[in-house]
């Protein structure tokens, strides 16, 4: 493309378009790990039987608070969640 003020303000013209376009489709996302701590301890001194249960309602609980709280779980990764919090409207 050769360089002109007309190609220059043609390209600006469309910077600016693609600045608005992605500023109307994302909003601020807060990531967050949530790992229980003291779990690999629990798991040496401790059978399946008793840790796998403990490991279980941490997270159930966990997902509770993050849904009370508008958010959303994305991924279980051991004893640990990963869970996302969307910016809408007044709820930051």
């Amino acid at each position: 493309m050769k360089r002109s003020i007309q190609n220059i303000v043609r390209a600006s013209d469309e910077l600016s378009k693609l600045r608005s376009y992605l500023q109307e489709r994302t909003a601020p996302l807060a990531v967050t790990f949530v790992d229980l701590v003291g779990s690999t301890a629990l798991k040496r001194k401790a059978g399946q039987a008793e840790w796998l249960p403990t490991i279980c309602r941490f997270l159930l609980l966990v997902t509770e608070l993050v849904e009370q709280c508008r958010g959303r779980v994305v991924k279980y990764i051991g004893d640990e969640v990963l869970a996302v919090f969307s910016h809408a409207e007044g709820s930051w």
